[in-house]
């Protein structure tokens, strides 16, 4: 697949940092390589266009206040006519209702991706954003893609499952071997070390993990952990350290760039999500780094951590759990290899990044042909990869 000549816009509302927003990075860049035209509209200051600028593609700032904000449905109609937009795709509440309102004023096609796998709002707008604003949609995860159809009432041929891909040439266990992340944080040769990687909010679990450090230590004095990511949740975790007497233990390094280099540093790699996540990138990640996985048995987790086979599952919230999985981990290393090869093997079959840009591009595609046929704005099904859909 390739050839482009089309031209392929992406609206994000939020002014946050993980991985919706590396999702986004990943298509305006992978699209672009493969000769579309792609760009970005996002709040001012947002961290996703100083990416975005720095990759190249062309930013566009406008202010998202509301989701019937006429200012900004006009100020994002003027922008996808004067780049001559084919597609537009949208990703957050605010970005899909003004950027879906643009676009019909435009003749513009609209994909909306939804990144988590939380249950819709009970009142008729919330559904309705999906019903009329948006000609396709696609879903991270099968749980999700599911959860959406049962509550938005959108046709099942709509809907699509595309999970977010990796970069295997960045994230090779090959090319790095975390002997460097070690040395700065001055950690023994064989000390065992455990980490998670995420931006620090309550849906993410850092207490989780913390707690269950907190049990591991108690097992394996020597074990020494990892909290690497920033938010608004990181003073309750820095304190929270301290409560649990983690202050020499684990390690809270905020927002890292080299985060191949700190997974090679990983004897496990924990994810102590409390919800909403569909396949998470971060795992997905860890796998492809060959590391071995103990994660919450979150629906969304579910497809790629499978118990026994590409993982160690706990309960969602249960600390002690979290703790004896990865100690059963620590002490079984013949388990930790098989585990960690078959889920690399998983992702590099089917979550890596070139497969998620070609099931997009189809995606884009189909809709900038659909488009130019005169259509726009039609929500009925259309041809698609019926290996993605969603049906009933």
């Amino acid at each position: 697949m390739g050839g482009g000549g089309g031209t392929i816009f992406h609206a994000e509302a939020s002014s946050g940092w993980g991985g919706q927003e590396l999702r986004i990075l990943a298509e305006l860049e992978g699209l672009a390589g493969r000769g579309y035209r792609t760009g970005l509209i996002c709040e001012p200051n947002a961290p996703i266009g100083d990416r975005a600028r720095a990759l190249g593609r062309p930013v566009h700032a406008v202010r998202f206040r509301w989701s019937g904000d006429p200012a900004a449905i006009r100020q994002v109609a003027g922008i996808l006519r004067r780049e001559r937009a084919d597609v537009l795709g949208t990703h957050s509440s605010l970005d899909a209702w003004v950027g879906g309102i643009a676009a019909r004023f435009c003749g513009v096609s609209v994909v909306r991706t939804r990144h988590l796998d939380i249950p819709l709002k009970r009142n008729p707008l919330s559904r309705a954003v999906y019903r009329l604003l948006a000609d396709t949609i696609v879903v991270t995860g099968a749980s999700g893609a599911a959860r959406l159809v049962a509550e938005s009432g959108v046709s099942p041929e709509r809907v699509h499952v595309v999970p977010t891909g990796i970069d295997l040439a960045r994230f090779d266990p090959a090319a790095v071997d975390g002997s460097r992340i070690r040395r700065e944080l001055g950690f023994p040769p064989g000390v065992p070390v455990v980490g998670t990687i995420g931006v620090l909010r309550a849906l993410k679990g850092s207490d989780v993990f913390l707690r269950g450090c907190r049990a591991i230590l108690d097992r394996i004095p020597a074990a020494r952990f990892l909290v690497v990511g920033d938010g608004p949740m990181r003073r309750e975790v820095h304190d929270l350290q301290k409560t649990l007497g983690l202050s020499e233990a684990a390690h809270l390094l905020g927002h890292r760039e080299d985060v191949p280099d700190v997974m090679a540093a990983l004897d496990v790699f924990v994810s102590s999500s409390l919800g909403g996540e569909i396949n998470p990138q971060v795992v997905s990640q860890a796998m492809a780094m060959g590391v071995p996985v103990v994660a919450s048995s979150l629906p969304g987790m579910l497809e790629l951590a499978r118990e026994g086979e590409t993982a160690l599952l706990f309960a969602p919230g249960d600390a002690a759990a979290l703790a004896d999985a990865v100690c059963r981990l620590l002490a079984d290393e013949p388990v930790r290899r098989r585990l960690a090869e078959r889920a690399r093997a998983e992702v590099c079959e089917a979550y890596t990044l070139e497969r998620m840009l070609d099931r997009m591009e189809r995606i884009y595609l189909d809709e900038m042909a659909r488009c130019r046929g005169g259509s726009a704005g039609r929500t009925a099904p259309r041809a698609a990869d019926p290996g993605e859909a969603v049906r009933r």
